[in-house]
């Protein structure tokens, strides 16, 4: 999940696509119906596109399998949404977009996703949200998206999750 946030004051896009088994199996890019005034702002509304697509996407996966699906790990690269979804931080500056952070925090505490934080040049949602900089960077987020070049970026919860018996 990615937000393209635009210091002009002019709408930004966000960006969300859902990787199965080393490809990207959904995919979702939107120009936000409001004016973000921070980056943590234009986040918070990119997960709540995350979180539409999750819970549809859980709901397919439940009806096929007759289970319910485990909490679904999410990107992000912005420490202040991170922190607004997952501590509810409650501040005067997030009112004009508080349904979007409350759906996600309803989400993350319901554990239908879970928040790992990714550093911004491993973001493969950056793709779908901002102009390429340069061939080396549309190549890593282009192989990740597809599929051709699966990357699992290992952070601190995924390598304890790896490491447990």
């Amino acid at each position: 999940m990615d937000a393209g946030f635009r210091h002009e004051g002019d709408f930004n896009t966000s960006g969300a696509a859902i990787i199965m088994n080393g490809a990207a199996i959904a995919w979702e890019s939107r120009r936000q119906t409001t004016i973000s005034l921070t980056t943590a702002e234009a986040e918070v509304k990119a997960c709540s596109v995350v979180v539409e697509m999750i819970r549809s996407l859980t709901d397919l996966h439940g009806e096929f399998t007759h289970s319910q699906h485990a909490a679904v790990r999410t990107m992000i690269d912005s420490v202040g949404a991170e922190s607004q979804v997952t501590r509810g931080l409650d501040i005067k500056a997030c009112a004009s977009y508080k349904r979007a952070q409350h759906y996600c925090e309803d989400a993350h505490d319901s554990a239908v996703m879970w928040l790992d934080r990714v550093p911004g040049e491993l973001n493969a949602a950056d793709l779908l949200t901002k102009r390429v900089k340069c061939e080396k960077d549309f190549r890593f987020a282009n192989g990740v998206l597809s599929g051709a070049r699966p990357v699992l970026y290992e952070s601190t919860a995924v390598l304890k999750i790896l490491s447990k018996p």
